[in-house]
């Protein structure tokens, strides 16, 4: 099952993937530049709310097992 916030990534990545491919010979080194470091901030920020809803999950599960 897919989550909301799974989806979001995936469309994100999806226009990503097209407007990179549309705008890439219009664009000058730096502007392409600055769009290689916005996508790898974005992946990391994906990465990162992933990983804190593992974390989350974990701490649920843990909470239960004591009860």
């Amino acid at each position: 099952m897919l989550l909301n916030s799974d989806l979001d990534g995936l469309v994100s990545e999806s226009r990503e993937s097209k407007t990179s491919e549309t705008m890439k010979p219009e664009c000058g080194p730096r502007q392409q530049e600055e769009e290689r470091e916005e996508e790898k901030k974005e992946k990391r920020e994906r990465r990162e709310r992933r990983r804190r809803r593992g974390e989350e999950e974990e701490v649920e599960e843990g909470e239960e097992k004591k009860k």
